[in-house]
C-alpha cells in the first residue's frame, strides 16, 4: 500500500497542480462557477494526497526503528516437583509398623519422614518428650502431642483418649490430606482397658477417613497380647519397611 501511494505521489503532474493553483488564486468572481468548482476539488484532491504521503512516510521511519524478527521473551515458569514417597500410603487409611527388635525402632518415622517429604503437614503423638523426639528423628517443625500426665502445653493424659481425638480431629480438619504419626500406643494400652484403646483407634480411623488423611502407628508386637494384636491387624494395614513398597503382611 505504501508502494502505490508513492506511485501515485510521484506520477502526479505537478505543474499542472501549479497553474491550476495560480489560475484559482487569481481568478476573477466573473469565472465560470463550474470551472472554480474543479479548480476546488482538484486542490483538496492535492491536499489529501499530500496528507496521505506524509503519513505513509512516517509509517515507514517508525518501522524501520522497530526491532526486526526479535522474539518477545516469555517469562520462564518453573514447576516445583514433588517427590515421589517410596511408600505409597493411600488416603483415608491406617497403618500399623512393627518394630520387633532394636533394628526396628524408628521404622514409623522413616515412612512418616518420607510422606512429609511429599508436602503433606504431619502430626505426632508420642510419649517421648517433644524436643527429643523432634531432635532424634529431625522433624523440625512438626507439631507434637506429648502422651504424659505431666501439665504442659503440649501434654495431653494417656487416660483422656476422647482430648486425644479432639487433638488430633482438630489439626485434621485444618490440614486435611495429612500425615498422623502415631507412636506410643503400648503405653495408651498401659493406662487403658485395651477394649477402651480399641475403641479410641475405631474414632482415629474414622476421622482419618473423614479428612482424606493418613495414619502410622508403630509398636512393638512383645508388648501387647497375640489376641489384642490380632485385633489390630484386622482394624490396619501392617507395613514392612524392608520392601520399597508398603504392602501388607502379617504380624
Amino acid at each position: 500500500m505504501v508502494h502505490c501511494e508513492e506511485t501515485l505521489f510521484h506520477t502526479i503532474n505537478w505543474n499542472k497542480v501549479e497553474r491550476l493553483l495560480i489560475a484559482l488564486i487569481t481568478s476573477k468572481n466573473t469565472s465560470p462557477q463550474p470551472e472554480l468548482n474543479i479548480l476546488i476539488l482538484a486542490f483538496l484532491i492535492i491536499l489529501i494526497v499530500l496528507f496521505l504521503h506524509l503519513v505513509f512516510r512516517w509509517f515507514r521511519i517508525y518501522r524501520k526503528k522497530l526491532p526486526s524478527n526479535e522474539k518477545v521473551k516469555e517469562p520462564e515458569i518453573t514447576l516445583k516437583k514433588i517427590p515421589t514417597p517410596k511408600f505409597k500410603l493411600m488416603f483415608g487409611s491406617s497403618y500399623l509398623v512393627p518394630e520387633r527388635t532394636e533394628a526396628d525402632i524408628g521404622q514409623g518415622f522413616k515412612i512418616f519422614k518420607d510422606i512429609l517429604r511429599t508436602g503433606s503437614p504431619g502430626l505426632v503423638i508420642t510419649r517421648i518428650y517433644p524436643e527429643k523426639i523432634v531432635k532424634k528423628f529431625n522433624l523440625g517443625e512438626i507439631p507434637v502431642i506429648w502422651l504424659s500426665r505431666s501439665k504442659n502445653k503440649h501434654s495431653v493424659s494417656p487416660t483422656n483418649l476422647g482430648a486425644i481425638v479432639e487433638e488430633i480431629k482438630e489439626f485434621m480438619s485444618k490440614q486435611n490430606e495429612s500425615i498422623i504419626m502415631f507412636d506410643g500406643l503400648e503405653y495408651l494400652a498401659i493406662h487403658n482397658e485395651f477394649d477402651r484403646v480399641l475403641k479410641f483407634l475405631h474414632s482415629l480411623q474414622d476421622e482419618v477417613a473423614v479428612h482424606n488423611s493418613r495414619m502410622i502407628i508403630s509398636l512393638n508386637p512383645s508388648t501387647l497380647s497375640k489376641k489384642d494384636i490380632a485385633l489390630l491387624s484386622k482394624e490396619m494395614k501392617v507395613l514392612n519397611i524392608d520392601q520399597k513398597k508398603a504392602e501388607q503382611k502379617k504380624l
